[in-house]
């Protein structure tokens, strides 16, 4: 499964590409939604979960072995630790042990049409807080529009690639110079 979820991941060619307003408009809307300092659009490949887009802290990628939306990609549901200082694997995390001092993690997976999570729409607080039912139907929500940008973006890359080749296919016809 985990090889069919990064196949799916490369298929989309999103990583390592420029940020973009589509997906830092979702991450702006979850800080200001949640009331959080700190929200991220990560992916997760092999060795890396990399951050599409991220308010809060400035970083671009961290290990994968530090990615605290692994439990929200592996299981393709949304993770909701009220206190990152109780939760057995993460309180040793370093962003809760250090700056920020993360408390609260809240991650819901993005899934792809075929069922598969490419990485998570997270939000993080330095206080613990409770989520309520409503805050992760939205935070789905979220997750749901960060697939939806990705798709347009891979779209958007399919199109331009096929304009190339039909420019390229004209120049060479012809009937087309």
């Amino acid at each position: 499964m985990e090889k069919m979820r990064l196949e799916a991941l490369r298929s989309y060619r999103i990583l390592d590409t420029d940020p973009h307003p589509s997906f830092d408009t979702l991450t702006e809307t979850a800080r200001l939604a949640f009331g959080a300092p700190i929200a991220f659009i990560s992916l997760l490949d092999e060795d890396r979960q990399w951050f599409k887009s991220i308010r809060g802290l400035d970083v671009t990628e961290t290990a994968r072995a530090h990615a605290m939306c692994e439990t929200p990609v592996s299981t393709a549901e949304t993770m909701v630790v009220p206190d990152l200082r109780e939760h057995a694997k993460l309180k040793h995390h370093p962003l809760v042990t250090g700056s920020p001092n993360v408390r609260f993690y809240a991650g819901a997976p993005i899934i792809d049409h075929e069922g598969l999570a490419l990485g998570a729409m997270c939000v993080m607080d330095t206080q613990p807080r409770v989520f309520e039912a409503r805050e992760i139907a939205l935070l789905e929500c979220l997750a749901v529009n960060a697939m939806t940008a990705i798709t347009a973006h891979h779209q958007g890359h399919l199109l331009r690639e096929a304009a190339r080749e039909l420019t390229l296919y004209c120049d060479r016809e012809p009937l087309f110079a």
